[in-house]
């Protein structure tokens, strides 16, 4: 679909996409799912994107969990996305911790946990997420404890 050294040609890209996907190649079906959530060569189409993100999520690719978590959180099931963001976290995805961080922060999915929220926000940031970084720094130490903070 880039068209990386050939000439950019989107079809011909979901049409081999879908044949990867459809063989069972997991990044293959995250990729499609993407193209469908975003409407990338493909008419946007949440149901479509949520199966091939379940398909590549089922085959235990962090990305594919990641991305269905997400799709979850996008439509308000916050208990299914926060299953499958624990799973993504679980395998390093540093994005699914900082989300996990803002459903303790925001009461989404899970009863709302200040100390929750910066443990999560805290394994975000030594991944690397920027965000948890700065709402990591932007907080006060909590109270007698110089190296906690609060949410």
């Amino acid at each position: 679909m880039l068209g990386d050294g050939i000439p950019k040609d989107q079809r011909e890209g979901i049409r081999l996409l879908r044949l990867a996907a459809d063989a069972g190649h997991a990044k293959a079906q995250d990729i499609l799912g993407t193209a469908y959530r975003d409407g990338i060569g493909v008419p946007k189409d949440q149901r479509e994107a949520g199966r091939y993100f379940r398909l590549a999520a089922d085959q235990g690719l962090p990305s594919g969990q990641y991305n269905l978590g997400c799709l979850y959180g996008d439509l308000h099931d916050y208990g299914r996305a926060l299953v499958w963001l624990r799973k993504a976290a679980d395998q390093g995805v540093g994005d699914a911790m900082f989300n996990i961080g803002a459903a303790y922060a925001l009461g989404q999915g899970v009863a709302a946990d200040k100390e929750e929220s910066v443990r999560w926000m805290h394994k975000a940031a030594e991944k690397g997420v920027v965000r948890a970084m700065r709402n990591h720094a932007s907080r006060p130490p909590a109270t007698g404890s110089p190296s906690r903070t609060t949410v």
